[in-house]
């Protein structure tokens, strides 16, 4: 635990900051993803909590995941060496790369039709 405390004492508040967003929106996003596998249905994204917009950016799946891909962006970033002005930006149009990405491919896998 003295290792822990004397690593989180010396990174700074922008890496704290993505730990903190990392850790709860990681452990969602696996709990969603295998939620997805084993019942084939989202628990977290009901029609009655989406905003009624055709294409859905502004789901509860595309948050988890614009959250995990900020903070786990970000952390690279920082550990790479760049610095944190930057790595926020790269870490925001991540996570909206991947809200897009997926916003993407659920319109069309609703679109798709079985004959």
């Amino acid at each position: 635990m003295e290792d822990f405390n004397a690593w989180w004492s010396e990174i700074s508040l922008l890496l704290k900051i993505y730990w903190i967003i990392a850790v709860p929106f990681t452990i969602l996003f696996l709990l969603q993803l295998i939620s997805s596998f084993t019942t084939g249905e989202d628990t977290l994204d009901s029609d009655a909590v989406q905003l009624k917009i055709s294409f859905r950016f502004f789901t509860w799946r595309n948050i988890i995941g614009f959250f995990t891909i900020f903070a786990w962006g970000g952390i690279a970033c920082i550990d790479s060496g760049i610095r944190e002005g930057v790595s926020f930006i790269v870490a925001l149009v991540s996570g909206l790369m991947m809200m897009t990405i997926m916003s993407v491919l659920f319109y069309f896998i609703s679109k798709m039709n079985v004959d």
